[in-house]
This record gives C-alpha cells, structure tokens and sequence, in this order.
C-alpha cells in the first residue's frame, strides 16, 4: 500500500469512527479551543498510556540529566552543535534507548536512530534534536526526544505493523554554523556537500567540527534514509510562542511552518579617531548598521504577518575610542508566505543599499540560506487530531514561526506532522524557558496515540489489510 492509499485509509477510518462508532462528548472552553473525550479507546493503546502517565517523573528527570550536559556558569544552557557537550547528550540518550531494549543506530555523521521493530520494513519516524543556542533552556528540542523514548517503551508491548524509530538528529540550531537543520537535512539527503565548507565564529569548518566529534563527513551520501520506507515523520516540541498559553490551550497541531532567509550584511566605512573626527566628516559602518536594524523593525511591523531578527552584530576590530569602519550584520525575516517574506526581505535590503549609499559606506549583501514555507500533511494533521480527542487533550490548530527539522522531512515528500505543548511566557532560546510538566506530558500522551495509530496502520480497528 502507498502512503497516499495508506493516508487515505487513515483519514477514512478517523471520519467512519468518530461519526459511527465512539461514543463522545464535545466541549469548548471559555477560549474557543476543543475537547473531546472519547469513552473507548482500544486495550492495548489504554496500556501504553497508562505506561505513559506512570513514566512522568522518568520524564522530568531525564530532562534534568540532560540539562546538565553543557550548563553554563552565566545561566542556560550552551550544548553547541558538533560540540563535545552534543555528543554527551547523544550519548546519554543512546544509553537510555539501549536500557529500553531499542535497537541502536547512528549515521556516518552522527544522527542517531533507536529503533522499535515492527511486522514490516515500513517505518514511523518521531523525534527531534539535542543542541541549543547559547545559553539557552533545557526544553527546547529535548522534550521531543526524551518523550519519544518513553513513547517506544510504552509501545514495546504493543504488537506494531510498522516499524517505530526515534531520531536525534544533530545540529538542529542555525547559533553556530548559520545554516539550521544540519542533521536532518542529511539524514533527507538535502544537505549541499558545499555546505560542509562553511566555518562557525572561530573559523572552525562544519567539516572539521564533525570530524571532532568522532564522525566521518566525507560519507554524506550513506547518512541518508531509505525514505521510500517511512510512512510518516511526526515532531513534538515546545510551542516557543505565546499563543497556547494566551488560549489556555496545552496543545497545538501544526498546520505550516514558517521559512526563514538569513543574510549577512557587511558595511564598510573608515576607522577614525572618535575624538578627532567631527560627526558631519565620519563614515560611520556601525550607524548605518544600526539604521538597517530599526528599519527591519518598522518594516515587519508595517507587514504584521512577517517578523524579522538582527540576532548577531559585530564590529570586527571595534574598540571605545574608534569609529567603526566596518560592521557586519545577520538579518533573519520568516513567514509561512513565501510571497510575502521574499516582499519584505526587498524592501529590507533596497533600504539598506540606500542607507549605505547616503552615508558613505560601502555594503556588501551574502546569502547564508533560504528555506520555503511548508504546509504539513493534512492527513497526518487529522490522524493527530483525532488522538487529541482520542486522549481527551484540548488543542489548537496553529502555524509554527520557527523552523524544525519537520520541514526537511516534508520537503522529502514524507508525510509529515508536528506537535506543540505549551511554552510558559512565550520565551525560549532563554534560561528562562519553561514547559509545564503537565503540559509536556499532555502532548506526548497525544503523540503516543498518533504514533499508535500510525504504526498500526488503522484507527481503533481491527483490520489490519
């Protein structure tokens, strides 16, 4: 069967039960978001969950031991990507697989794959990633990871028509490299070999750092899966957002994700002495940096459905007593409308040639990378829909800002899905991050029954053709 027939069939059984067979109540919360709890869920689903639940403090601790890999003396977490501290964290969580009876796999270039067998070849990718931003919070893709663990122990004893895999994938974060999504765009086979090439703040290459990490970046084309067996990719992650929180709401099902275009604007002017130089007679690099960073601002907001970053601002050589004759700027603008990201993206960079111009200073614009929108399966989406009403979690149906390694499976023509629980204050790639535990779990449970349904290749049904 093909995935369209196979999602087709999915889609079919969830409408064909919900209207015939289950038992249900629905309500809505003063916010407006769903609840529907079913009455019946079948024996061996209602097992898993109850392994689920019984593992919440497994969860919370395991995200704890991880948080301690690459803490950082000033507050956060700095776990880089290809960093020794990656590779701790990958480690850790190859011991648990190995605890839970999974089957362990790891790519050439360090991607890591712990299998649950099934009665096929076919497969059901869940997972995430391990590394953060600098100083950044303990949630951020660790919370898809370790609940993705508990999830294949529940399910171990649960007879599975297809394979189940949980993926780490490496280097998700764009903080050291400028180029996000490394280890899932190998494991899709969409990385440029040229992209090994590029060098992180010391110079280091993304060939070198893989290098160090014991792995063998020359074998990029053996990384990638044998995607014609994967029948569905499914991500769970923090929100990183507000939204959820705003709405009450403990879970989203994504529907989009946002692409981003990184560049990084260099201007040159002259060095002078800050003392002797009058303020009408300086070409000032940095001022007209700064002009740039303001107009990304007015621009964005001028757009509303479009936001955009200076995340990163240097003065190569800058010193208190100087003014800056070089400044080099990395602008970031995403939206879930390519159309309407690449407009603004223009405008963004017309202003900046005219700023330069009027100023003095020479500027010079360099592409890091470009990633288009997606929109997720809708078939998966429903299939995740139903497991939140199968579970009884209330959800919102919601675009997704930030970028995930979702994307490159979708992108590979994987039917692919995504799942949100909600992040306290909004706040994230911060110390400051902050899941509740009951929130955390709120989702998994959701994306243990999604997996179920998948891996079983019915909807709580019996046929199994």
């Amino acid at each position: 069967m093909d995935d369209l027939a196979y999602l087709s069939k999915i889609r079919n059984e969830v409408a064909t039960l919900t209207i015939l067979t289950i038992c249900t109540f629905i309500s809505f919360n003063e916010r407006g978001f769903r609840v529907l709890t079913l009455m019946k869920i079948p024996p061996d689903l209602e097992e898993a969950l109850s392994t689920l639940r019984k593992a919440k403090i497994d969860v919370e601790n395991r995200l704890r031991d991880i948080a301690r890999i690459g803490e950082d003396p000033k507050g956060g977490i700095t776990r880089l990507a290809y960093s020794s501290e990656e590779n701790k964290a990958f480690e850790y969580v190859k011991d648990v697989g190995i605890s839970y009876g999974l089957v362990v796999k790891e790519d050439p270039l360090g991607n890591l794959y712990l299998e649950l067998p099934g009665q096929t070849k076919e497969s059901v990718i869940i997972g995430s990633h391990l590394d953060t931003v600098p100083r950044g919070g303990m949630f951020d893709g660790t919370v898809g990871v370790v609940c993705s663990l508990e999830i294949a122990k529940a399910l171990s004893q649960v007879e599975l028509k297809k394979k189940l895999v949980v993926a780490a994938f490496r280097a998700e974060e764009s903080a050291r490299f400028k180029i996000s999504l490394i280890g899932s765009s190998i494991a899709t086979g969409r990385l440029d070999p040229s992209m090994l090439e590029v060098k992180d703040s010391r110079g280091i290459k993304l060939r070198e750092a893989i290098e160090a990490c014991g792995f063998y970046p020359d074998r990029l084309k053996e990384a990638k899966l044998c995607l014609d067996k994967v029948r569905a990719y499914l991500e769970y992650h923090i929100e990183q957002g507000p939204v959820l929180e705003a709405y009450e709401c403990p879970v989203g099902v994504v529907t989009a994700i946002a692409g981003p275009s990184r560049y990084e604007l260099s201007f040159k002017g002259e060095w002078a002495h800050s003392g002797t130089t009058p303020m009408d007679m300086r070409k000032d690099a940095l001022v007209t940096a700064a002009e740039i960073v303001l107009s990304v601002k007015d621009v964005c907001i001028r757009k509303g459905s479009v936001v955009g970053t200076v995340g990163d601002l240097r003065i190569p050589g800058g010193s208190i007593n100087k003014v800056p004759g070089e400044a080099v700027l990395y602008l970031e603008v995403r939206s879930v409308e390519d159309e309407e990201r690449r407009e603004v993206l223009q405008e963004i960079l017309k202003i900046a040639e005219e700023r330069a111009m009027k100023n003095g200073v020479s500027l010079n614009i360099r592409k890091i990378e470009e990633k288009s929108a997606v929109k997720l399966s809708r078939q998966i989406v429903n299939v995740l829909e139903f497991a939140c009403d199968s579970v009884g979690v209330g959800y919102l149906l919601m675009p997704s800002g930030a970028s995930h390694d979702a994307v490159n499976f979708c992108k590979a023509g994987i039917p692919t899905g995504m799942l949100f629980c909600q992040s306290k204050g909004g706040i994230s790639h911060s110390p400051e991050e902050f899941s509740q535990l009951d929130h955390i779990m709120a989702g998994a449970e959701v994306l243990l029954a999604g997996t179920y349904m998948l891996c079983s290749g019915n909807v709580f049904s019996g046929n199994q053709d």
